[in-house]
């Protein structure tokens, strides 16, 4: 009995107070009950970080030079077609060596 009451009335008593604090809650709360008579229960509420930017403007970086050749390019292909390559089995006996 007591129990079906708690759950009626703990969550309107946390909306409560939520809006009274001025929580702007992104989840569900972890709830944990403190005591039943009267009801006493913690929250921890997930909500949005704080975030406060430094003087990110006046952050400056030189660009650094890079010097691109055939062999380089011709590598970063060789790695995409490996990494992006299709298996297939095979109905064949295995083969050592070179294919």
């Amino acid at each position: 009995m007591v129990g079906e009451a708690l759950d009626i009335l703990v969550p309107e008593l946390y909306e409560k107070a939520i809006k009274e604090q001025g929580i702007e809650a992104i989840g569900q709360p972890q709830m944990e009950m403190m005591q039943v008579d009267p009801p006493k229960f913690k929250a921890v509420v997930p909500v949005e970080p704080v975030v406060e930017l430094g003087d990110y403007k006046t952050i400056r970086m030189t660009p650094e030079t890079v010097e691109i050749t055939d062999d380089k390019v011709a590598e970063a292909l060789d790695n995409l077609r490996r990494i992006h390559a299709t298996w297939l089995p095979v109905e064949r006996d295995t083969k050592f060596g070179i294919w």
